[in-house]
């Protein structure tokens, strides 16, 4: 006997291919060895006459830093820093206060600190798997102000606040003792309710590389995150991951518009359609950003690229590939 197949079923089955369909279509791929993950997004642009500035380190003044401005009540120390230049430090045992000539400055309590040492222990917000959640003492956005607001009496005036994460006294105290059961030999001070901020610098409308990475030539190019803890007292850590850059005139040789990502798929799929690839490579994030570049051996400028990422194992990182916005050369 033949069973008969209803309306409904058919229904069914046109409605799944459906979303078969548009599940495929949510990939793009570009040529034989390259596919645009969904979570790209849309990245056309509302403009394309970003400039190259030339870019100058920023060099603080030690006179005119008042470190009781910061609860820091001591004299001013002065010592040479890692990178060749100049650090002025204010250490009252309490709190600690640096400024440098080679674009770093730093705030950080003894509360402050341990908390640093936890996200660096653990690998970072991400793999504490810290998440936004409001704390009692302030929303994330009055703690956003508060960090601003200090950012500014540094002079920085242009970071742009990426992610807030909350993280709770009683989360910190429990990755303490993992810690200190593992070796750690700091002294572990009271820790309470924080949240940690994650900044990136922004030029003209653009963000600013985050990343360090090498080049062809074995020189390292430093993209900065700064890092401000936020407790109920007010911010208890500032860091800089890289100098500090500010952005200064127009470069005379800035071309008149970046490409566009419609041009740059096509540069990045000739890329990787020339290698010989036993998987495809997955692009999962796409940003038009400046990225510090050297144009001679004196000067850096800010210089608009557009920077492709592929997942870096199961880690949670990047690969990042960096494309000059104005020619689609890779930076290497």
């Amino acid at each position: 006997m033949k069973k008969k197949i209803s309306s409904c079923m058919i229904l069914f089955c046109a409605c799944l291919l459906v979303l078969v369909v548009a599940g495929a279509s949510a990939e793009e791929f570009l040529g034989e060895n390259i596919i645009l993950e969904e979570t790209v997004g849309d990245q056309s642009l509302n403009r394309t006459d970003y400039p190259m500035y030339n870019a100058e380190i920023k060099q603080w003044d030690p006179s005119t830093v008042n470190a009781l401005d910061y609860g820091v009540d001591a004299g001013m120390k002065e010592q040479a820093d890692s990178y060749g230049g100049h650090a002025w430090l204010w250490d009252d045992g309490r709190r600690e206060l640096y400024v440098s000539d080679y674009g770093y400055a730093g705030f950080s309590t003894p509360s402050g600190a341990t908390i640093n040492d936890i996200l660096v222990w653990y690998g970072g917000c991400s793999a504490l798997q810290l998440e936004s959640a409001e704390l009692e003492f302030a929303t994330a956005n009055e703690a956003v102000q508060t960090a601003d607001a200090f950012l500014e009496s540094f002079g920085i005036t242009n970071a742009v606040c990426l992610t807030a994460n909350s993280f709770g006294k009683e989360t910190a105290e429990t990755r303490l003792a993992e810690m200190q059961a593992e070796g750690y030999e700091e002294n572990q001070p009271a820790v309470s309710d924080a949240y940690v901020l994650s900044y990136a610098v922004e030029v003209d409308g653009l963000l600013c590389d985050t990343e360090l990475f090498t080049m062809a030539n074995q020189r390292d190019i430093e993209g900065i995150t700064i890092t401000v803890i936020v407790d109920a007292g007010g911010v208890i850590y500032m860091n800089f991951s890289g100098p500090y850059y500010t952005a200064t005139e127009v470069r005379p040789d800035t071309p008149s518009e970046v490409l566009s990502f419609d041009e740059m798929k096509a540069i990045v799929a000739d890329k990787f359609d020339n290698l010989i690839l036993s998987d495809p490579v997955r692009i999962c994030a796409v940003k038009l950003q400046y990225v510090l570049l050297p144009v001679n051996d004196h000067q850096m400028a800010y210089t608009p690229c557009w920077c492709f990422a592929t997942p870096r194992g199961s880690s949670g990182r990047y690969v990042w590939y960096r494309f000059n916005a104005y020619t689609g050369a890779e930076i290497i």
